[in-house]
């Protein structure tokens, strides 16, 4: 097979990147691992990505959104973020930070880890070069910040703050030290040794909590991948990379998409075949990461895209090897076709349903 089948690095279109700019799946998130090397063969497509049109100085202040609070401080939990919330309230606050090395580079830049050698205290800086930046590339960071801005849950990496330095706008993010769940998957599939059931319900449930809490505040991620879900060295999930995200303003109205956009691997089913698509779209692909933490492989790759989409469209996938992963029928069932991975989003099983599950319930 001209493809790779396990781990979090898949690749059905010749590589392993997204439909879209550059992202930090490919290094530039706020993980400790370095980040999947570029995949065989030529880069996959961009995406037309839908974005919000907010600037990045109003981003960086709208968290009047939450709900919780009208202050950006709303609902903390990790003291190093409580820290680092204030510290970035000045604007030469990384005067105290030295650049550790290179996490990533993208589209818009790079992710450098950053370290404060007097507190001990990480954080990961994105830099935006404004100069010779596209609209496209901007419009990205904007929506990534916008997003983040207005997330505050313990398995979301947490937006810290924008510092500018002349024509260079570097964008704080929460650093997860334990790297990614695509790496994670990597090890231990070369080593043969499926994750304790612990672990993998547990994962499975702060993923799906996560994406929850996201669709409470009428977000969609739109390219939750194995990659872009992060690891702190606690091995407590948190979700990254929000810069394809959509988000609805009115909260009454459902967010919806038509944008085909995120990492081939995990289209829905309705993406793939043009349908406009919700918080079900998202759903998938949390049913595509339980797959992979129980087996310790991606259950859709081809030969080539069009192989690729064609299996996700008639969910196919190798149901033996899921049925001899070493987990309770409770939680193999979530990662099938039966319920997280229904090719009808209506049927499909939802967050709360699984979270209220027992299995789910207690993690």
């Amino acid at each position: 097979s001209g493809t790779s089948g396990s781990g979090g690095k898949p690749a059905g279109d010749g590589g392993d990147g997204s439909l879209g700019e550059d992202s930090g799946s490919s290094g530039g998130g706020p993980s400790g691992g370095s980040g999947p090397g570029p995949g065989p063969g030529p880069a996959p497509p961009r995406s037309l990505g839908e974005h919000s049109g907010s600037s990045l100085a109003e981003s960086s202040g709208s968290s009047s959104t939450l709900a919780t609070s009208s202050s950006p401080r709303a609902t903390r939990f990790d003291p190093s973020v409580d820290r680092l919330l204030d510290l970035l309230d000045d604007p030469h606050a990384l005067d105290s930070f030295e650049e550790v090395r290179c996490l990533g580079r993208g589209s818009f830049g790079q992710a450098m880890l950053m370290h404060n050698p007097a507190t001990g205290d990480s954080l990961v800086a994105k830099k935006l070069h404004l100069e010779g930046t596209s609209a496209a590339e901007l419009s990205r960071m904007e929506t990534e910040v916008a997003v983040c801005a207005r997330l505050r849950h313990p398995n979301i990496c947490h937006y810290l703050g924008t510092v500018s330095r002349g024509d260079t706008l570097l964008i704080c993010m929460e650093y997860a030290s334990g790297g990614t769940l695509s790496n994670r998957i990597d090890e231990a599939a070369k080593e043969g040794s499926h994750f304790d059931v612990g672990t993998a319900a547990s994962w499975i449930a702060q993923i799906a909590t996560a994406v929850s809490y996201m669709h409470r505040k009428r977000i969609l991620h739109r390219d939750l991948s194995a990659p872009n879900v992060f690891l702190t060295l606690g091995d407590d999930i948190k979700v990254g990379d929000f810069g394809l995200s959509k988000a609805n303003a009115a909260s009454s109205v459902p967010v919806m998409g038509r944008t085909v956009c995120g990492t081939p691997n995990y289209f829905s089913p309705e993406m793939v075949n043009g349908e406009s698509y919700g918080p079900a779209s998202d759903v998938w692909a949390v049913g595509v990461l339980a797959h992979e933490i129980l087996t310790l492989k991606h259950p859709f790759v081809g030969r080539s895209l069009a192989a690729l989409l064609r299996r996700i469209t008639l969910c196919e996938y190798d149901r033996q090897r899921l049925a001899e992963a070493p987990y309770p029928d409770e939680l193999k069932s979530v990662a099938s076709d039966a319920e997280l991975m229904h090719l009808d989003p209506n049927q499909r099983l939802t967050l709360t349903e699984l979270l209220s599950r027992p299995a789910f319930k207690a993690m």
